[in-house]
């Protein structure tokens, strides 16, 4: 036995029908959250680690989607180097236009290495990016990389620049 509801206006399930598609046309800045590309979620942190054979210093800046940016420098005994840490603010419209450059240079489209496997010295550099569960690695000898991957690095090279780094203890 079927039972029919007959009430005045649209039936329910067109009702309904017609509340998922107001929500998926809103997006997902309706619910709070910054959009993204397609159904990506948002970029919560980048870092970038720079080292060579020779040098005193190897180098890790992080920067958070949450306003912080952490500098490490490990220094290597061997060539007198000291390990320094440091710790800025970072503006989130600074971060967000990071990632945005990120997104647009198509890192996450990258190969995961650009490397000469005759090659063991010299400097290198190795990013890492955190998008949701996933976690992006890209590392590449120097001389290696990509055009994309330059003007990532000159982007962060003079975000960092711009940094007022504190030393910590």
């Amino acid at each position: 036995m079927t039972v029919r509801s007959r009430r005045p206006g649209m039936p329910w399930p067109w009702g309904l029908l017609a509340l998922c598609c107001s929500l998926l046309a809103e997006g997902p800045a309706a619910a709070g959250e910054a959009p993204g590309n397609g159904s990506a979620p948002p970029i919560q942190v980048i870092t970038l680690e720079r080292d060579c054979i020779t040098c005193a210093n190897s180098s890790r800046l992080s920067l958070h989607r949450n306003g912080t940016a952490q500098l490490t420098h490990t220094g290597k005994a061997r060539l007198g180097g000291v390990d320094r840490h440091s710790r800025a603010t970072l503006a989130r419209a600074d971060f967000d236009a990071l990632a945005a450059l990120l997104e647009q240079q198509g890192f996450f489209a990258l190969a995961e290495s650009y490397d000469d496997p005759d090659t063991r010295d010299g400097a290198w550099v190795n990013w890492q990016v955190e998008r949701g569960a996933e976690v992006k690695q890209v590392f590449c000898r120097s001389g290696l990389e990509p055009a994309a991957l330059l003007r990532l690095e000159a982007a962060v090279q003079a975000l960092q620049a711009r940094l007022n780094f504190n030393p910590e203890p």
